[in-house]
């Protein structure tokens, strides 16, 4: 089976913790990721616009594939849409294997009840 590993980049300018992230380069990077030997890459999108998603995802999604290597591709797309009756689920299935729609967990039971809550309130 072999080790998995995966790793951590951002669709926008910087990522989260405020490291380079991969918009403007995202082909050299992914072909970067299959070179490592990376199996999974969960892709945030701190520091861009939602606006850009719809087309810098798939962008990825793109990448990813024609690099020829199996990368199991989580997205955070739908966890920055504000307007959750307008989270585009399809397009975001099309392209991603995974995807989170709420923000960080926090190590407390608040933090988990406040996602169970929203999931209730929201697609319940």
């Amino acid at each position: 089976m072999g080790l998995k590993i995966g790793i951590y980049e951002d669709y926008g300018t910087k990522t989260c913790g405020g490291f380079p992230g991969t918009k403007g380069h995202v082909e050299d990077d992914v072909n970067l990721f299959a070179q490592w030997g990376i199996d999974s890459l969960k892709l945030d999108g701190c520091y861009d616009n939602v606006t850009d998603f719809p087309v810098g995802y798939p962008l990825v999604t793109k990448a990813l594939n024609a690099t020829g290597r199996p990368i199991l591709y989580s997205c955070s797309w739908p966890a920055y849409i504000r307007n959750k009756d307008t989270i585009p689920y399809g397009d975001i299935a099309t392209n991603c294997n995974l995807w989170r729609n709420y923000g960080d967990i926090q190590d407390s039971w608040g933090s988990v009840a406040s996602i169970i809550n929203w999931f209730g309130d929201n697609h319940g």
